[in-house]
């Protein structure tokens, strides 16, 4: 039964529909060239350049008619198959290979029945050509094995009406004859040989060509799945500022690849108070993409019914030991900030440095507190750090992403360059101190390209 494709189309099913689309288009081109030659045959039959009489003119036209009409129902049985996304069996190809080589014996044959003409001419007739014909458009069959099967029919059909004609000539010639008719066969087997290893050659760019458009296909629906989860990882951040009568706070984030291991977050708490945090998945790509999603949520699922920081973070490191097994961690940094107050909570499970800038210019920066999350299951972590801002002072969180940006040289950009920038700009809105303090690093590093994901968070309290 015919084949039918429903889908994705593979490489060789690709192929298979790019064969068919060739035949029809190699039957195009044979009812073309059939149309010439017998019109040619026709015409030099009516002019008397060839033996002529009514019973041949109407039988070089039957012939004619025979082999056009079989080119054009195989063009339509084709591209029929072609519009149902339907493949043909090898059968009928088969079966095509064996009409076209009977296409010129019959010529021969009809020639001989219906004119006055030696056998011998006969075989040495036009006629003779559709084997090369049929040779050359075999060519975009693609098929090298049909095409040394043709090969074998025409050479063996034109031998055989070469030792009937030699048998039931009368020309006194015929032995003188028989080395060059000798050489037809040959050269028609020749012939498809050659048509056979250009098919050979055709198909494997034809292959390639698939291969590299399949590459392509996949490689764009990948890019389109990344797009879309970087998109949905966009979402799971707070966009824009958090308003916070007396505050500023701001977020800002960018993968080095399309998805990053990334993440800030505010939560609002039930009893008021501001739970700022900021996290680094080992690695960047989707995989630790995945993991900050469950870290987020996670989070957001003890962080803000404990009243403890400390608690809430060992049981969000408890839930990640458990999830990641594959030697990846999460440093992360949370900051719980009483906004009637200004009193403020630091606790860092591996992650720094946490930069804090007083009014008066002073600048302190803090490290990890504990080890990452997801390395030791069950970890008691101490108590978080107690901090107070005050009007002006401001609390930046980054992820290694800023520090360990390295220029041409190595060079990295470092912990040293973060304090001396939040110390010089920190008159600046948060918003545009993060912008700016991204552009130094850019300015940095060069043309070098973003190794790790960048992200940063910052909490002032406004001065007045």
């Amino acid at each position: 039964m015919p084949s039918r494709t429903s889908g994705p189309i593979s490489t060789e099913a690709g192929l298979s529909f790019e064969l068919q689309r060739s035949e029809a288009r190699r039957a195009q081109i044979l009812a073309g060239v059939i149309l010439v030659l017998f019109t040619f045959a026709v015409m030099r039959q009516v002019f008397g350049f060839a033996p002529r009489s009514f019973a041949s003119i109407a039988g070089t036209i039957l012939v004619g008619m025979i082999a056009g009409s079989y080119a054009i129902a195989m063009r339509r049985i084709v591209e029929r198959a072609l519009s149902e996304n339907r493949l043909l069996p090898e059968r009928f190809w088969m079966g095509s290979v064996a009409v076209e080589s009977a296409l010129p014996t019959i010529a021969v044959v009809m020639m001989e029945k219906v004119t006055a003409i030696d056998p011998l001419d006969a075989v040495r007739s036009p006629s003779i050509l559709l084997y090369f014909v049929f040779a050359v458009a075999g060519v975009l069959r693609l098929r090298p094995r049909l095409c040394i099967i043709g090969g074998v029919l025409c050479a063996g059909q034109d031998f055989a009406l070469i030792a009937l004609a030699m048998s039931a000539s009368t020309t006194k010639l015929k032995e003188d004859l028989l080395p060059l008719l000798a050489m037809y066969p040959v050269i028609i087997l020749i012939a498809w040989s050659v048509a056979a290893l250009v098919a050979r050659e055709l198909r494997r760019h034809v292959v390639a060509g698939l291969r590299e458009a399949d590459t392509r296909a996949e490689l764009a629906q990948v890019n389109g799945e990344l797009a879309i989860a970087k998109q949905i990882q966009q979402r799971l951040m707070p966009r824009g500022r958090l308003e916070v009568a007396g505050y500023e706070v701001s977020g800002w984030n960018r993968p080095a690849n399309q998805t990053g291991g990334d993440y800030f977050d505010w939560i609002i708490r039930p009893d008021g108070r501001i739970a700022v945090a900021i996290a680094d998945v080992t690695g960047h790509g989707i995989g630790p993409a995945l993991i900050m999603a469950v870290c987020r949520a996670y989070a957001r699922a003890t962080i803000p019914d404990e009243a403890s920081l400390s608690v809430g973070l060992g049981r969000l490191n408890t839930l990640l030991a458990d999830d990641i097994d594959d030697g990846r961690f999460v440093t992360c940094a949370y900051a719980i900030l009483n906004p009637l107050t200004g009193e403020l909570e630091l606790l860092s499970a591996g992650h720094g440095p946490t930069v804090l800038r007083r009014a008066d210019g002073s600048v302190e920066s803090f490290g990890g507190d504990g080890p990452p999350l997801g390395v030791v299951s069950g970890f008691t972590f101490e108590e978080p750090r107690a901090l107070r801002l005050e009007p002006g002072d401001s609390l930046l969180l980054v992820t290694d992403g800023f520090v360990e940006a390295r220029n041409r040289a190595g060079e990295m950009f470092g912990e040293g360059r973060v304090r001396s920038f939040l110390a010089l700009n920190n008159h600046l809105s948060t918003d545009e101190l993060l912008s700016r303090l991204d552009a130094a690093v850019r300015a940095h590093v060069g043309d070098e390209p973003q190794a790790d994901d960048m992200t940063a968070v910052m909490v002032r309290r406004n001065a007045g």
